[in-house]
């Protein structure tokens, strides 16, 4: 796309994502047989402490007029308080964002920080939707310095965002507000639903990530009105559109509940030793497989444990961290 002219910014989830895709886009784009496209990189191995999105802005509104790659956070994406001429822009998001922001905190006593600042008005029988009264305020909280402040950060920033709707639980918000949470036993809850304007606002936009219709954004979209297209040419270019050897697949699982850092972390008692979750969950494994090579995928805080239970154990596993993320399972 921007060999031919267009603009694109591409948002990936972390930098380190970045790290590894850039480099790629920096090489591809300096194969091209005519002039190489430009590849620009801006988070925060790139701009100056605290002036990502300041950087981003100063970078969008004066971009010139040739094709170009921006490589950014989903997260600096999101945030951006304005973005000057959308429609000039094709975005590509690298995985699914999430759609939903959470704040929950015990305020029996200092909850007129946010709530000071904001009006709420019904919505449905259990919730309300909440809108700013004090803008100066919220944007002090948003991008304030002061770690109390900080607490209400995200949530701030998304009162503030057009792109985000924000609610609350009726009964919750107007007990809190009158006192009344049981000498602070209730927390405050309130939650922001990212709407799809977001995206709609560019030339196009693209997210790739798996089991998108299952997704929790698709489902919150969905609902609101939006319509998903498959993109025919990515789709085109996949080696595989189904599994085709599933059947040859066995799937077993070390836990019921749904699998966490926590979960991992917590120790059990085997044979008078107490290990964690994951090391149990990976000496199963490795007496599956027996001597048989294997693959393994692991959360980085538990690499070394990993790399030592398997050299222990004499075993040469081939290990690849390829979509490593903060919760997968062993």
């Amino acid at each position: 796309m921007a060999a031919k002219g267009h603009k694109v910014i591409i948002a990936q989830p972390t930098k380190t994502c970045i790290d590894e895709w850039f480099a790629k886009a920096q090489e591809r784009a300096r194969s091209l047989r005519k002039r190489a496209v430009p590849v620009y990189r801006f988070d925060s191995s790139t701009c100056e402490d605290g002036q990502v999105i300041s950087t981003i802005m100063g970078h969008l509104k004066c971009p010139g007029e040739e094709g170009q790659v921006l490589f950014l956070t989903q997260q600096a994406l999101l945030r951006l308080p304005y973005l000057h001429r959308p429609e000039h822009w094709h975005v590509i998001v690298d995985e699914i964002p999430a759609p939903d922001v959470m704040f929950c905190r015990h305020l029996p006593h200092n909850h007129e920080i946010i709530t000071s600042a904001i009006s709420w008005q019904d919505f449905s029988a259990d919730n309300v939707k909440v809108a700013a009264t004090d803008n100066a305020k919220l944007r002090r909280l948003a991008d304030g310095d002061d770690a109390v402040d900080a607490e209400f950060r995200t949530i701030a920033r998304a009162i503030l965002d057009p792109d985000y709707d924000v609610f609350a639980i009726r009964e919750n918000i107007e007990r809190t507000v009158a006192g009344d949470t049981e000498n602070g036993k209730y927390p405050l809850y309130l939650f922001g639903v990212l709407k799809p304007s977001a995206f709609t606002k560019f030339a196009s936009a693209i997210i790739m990530g798996a089991h998108f219709e299952e997704s929790l954004l698709h489902h919150l979209w969905a609902v609101q009105g939006a319509v998903f297209e498959p993109h025919r040419q990515l789709i085109n270019a996949l080696r595989f559109q189904q599994h085709q050897n599933g059947h040859r697949v066995s799937f077993h699982y070390l836990a019921e509940d749904s699998w966490s850092k926590k979960l991992g972390g917590k120790k059990v008692n085997v044979d008078g030793t107490e290990i964690s979750n994951t090391i149990l969950g990976l000496t199963k494994a490795a007496e599956l497989v027996g001597d048989q090579p294997f693959l393994y995928q692991v959360n980085k805080d538990v690499e070394d444990a990993a790399e030592e239970l398997f050299a222990q154990l004499s075993l040469p596993p081939e290990y690849s961290p390829e979509g490593a993320t903060e919760n997968s399972p062993p």
